[in-house]
């Protein structure tokens, strides 16, 4: 038998796209009285929950289809996405359209609509690439699958180190700040679920184990830090554009950049500039800024150049090509690099980045390391220059 209360997560793992607890709810209660359910009773749910979906999504496709004409073009899927929590921006949606649009028309009719939507609920509008990357944060912080299960769950005890783990040190607050959110969301979700166990259960069940988050779950949460993410950037990118032109040249690039934690030199603007600015006018506008400041976040704010040193000196460091290098190996790199530094020092880098208490620092953990580091450094800097300069 199946718990009906783990029906919403079954949904949510085939793909679907419109998920209503209260749907789930009725369509039960005419099923059974019973918190549980047999086999014949869940392939008589998911066909009327079918039904329901088809008939809501397309009640969504002729909402946003304005012009009546039975397909969508960029600007109406703009607003679909917008509708269900993706903040669209244009090459989004273009790839978008290009991977469902079969007879090449620029648009999507229903079908194509369907296969779309589809794609982002599965997918949660990540890349393929960013689905990549969150699946190795994933599985470096999920237990081995056990229990006769494929799947492999991150425990709730692991989660919060899981989720800051996808920002670099400087959102470390904002990834704290809703890395508390989802432990307080789970939280209510449970004991919601402890609630509604007034339906009577058969005796011989037993109550499952605590249960941690599968990656389709943590997809789902990541989805929810992307668009906390990008609305802090646009708070700064509006407050770095106060002529309001949408745009930001050199001079107010590097004024948002501070104000998000990174203390920009001018080979690093400009070398965000060459990669970014598409237009080449010297300026971004905010859609170019977010994807800039997604790649800030990959490589701690340092520039292309700068990220190959790093690799080279981290390659020559981890000498049994385990991907992994220790206190006594970072503390050796600063050294190669120039930096005078005792094994204290080093011991309290490693600890600030190290949120999977390994004691051992991959290379995207050694970037943190050495952002860090050179934000430090930069202070230091700057103090001695300000000494400096009122003698």
């Amino acid at each position: 038998d199946l718990d009906a209360d783990d029906l919403e997560r079954i949904l949510v793992h085939l793909g679907y796209l419109k998920i209503s607890q209260e749907v789930i709810d009725s369509i039960v209660s005419k099923l059974t009285k019973f918190s549980t359910i047999d086999f014949d009773e869940f392939m008589s749910f998911m066909k009327e929950y079918a039904v329901y979906e088809r008939r809501e999504v397309r009640r969504v496709f002729q909402e946003f289809d304005a012009d009546a004409s039975g397909s969508l073009d960029t600007a109406e899927i703009e607003e679909v996405m917008k509708s269900i929590g993706i903040t669209p921006f244009k090459a989004t949606i273009d790839a978008a359209i290009a991977a469902v649009d079969e007879d090449d028309t620029g648009t999507v009719d229903f079908e194509e609509f369907v296969h779309l939507l589809t794609v982002y609920r599965k997918t949660e509008g990540f890349s393929r690439a960013e689905v990549t990357t969150l699946y190795r944060v994933f599985y470096k912080f999920a237990d081995d699958p056990v229990g006769g299960s494929d799947l492999r769950e991150i425990p709730l005890d692991r989660l919060r180190e899981a989720l800051m783990h996808m920002f670099g040190p400087q959102g470390s607050s904002l990834a704290a700040k809703l890395a508390n959110e989802v432990m307080k969301t789970l939280q209510l979700e449970k004991e919601k679920k402890e609630a509604k166990r007034s339906r009577p259960k058969p005796e011989d069940e037993k109550e499952d184990g605590e249960k941690g988050m599968k990656f389709r779950e943590f997809l789902t949460w990541a989805r929810r830090l992307r668009e906390a993410e990008i609305e802090e950037y646009r708070r700064e990118f509006t407050r770095a554009d106060p002529d309001e032109s949408g745009y930001l040249d050199a001079e107010e690039l590097k004024i948002v950049l501070k104000q998000m934690g990174y203390t920009p030199l001018r080979s690093t603007t400009d070398d965000l500039l060459e990669q970014f600015d598409v237009n080449h006018d010297c300026q971004i506008d905010f859609g170019e800024f977010v994807v800039m400041m997604e790649m800030c976040r990959r490589t701690d704010g340092f520039s292309r150049a700068e990220v190959a040193e790093f690799q080279h000196v981290f390659r020559r460091f981890d000498r049994d090509s385990s991907g992994e290098v220790g206190v006594l190996q970072v503390a050796d790199m600063l050294r190669f690099m120039g930096y005078k530094t005792e094994l204290k020092h080093a011991e309290s880098f490693v600890k600030a980045v190290d949120f999977n208490g390994s004691d051992s620092l991959d290379f995207r953990e050694f970037l943190r390391l050495m952002r860090l580091h050179r934000e430090e450094e930069l202070v230091k800097m700057q103090k001695a220059f300000t000494e400096r300069s009122s003698e």
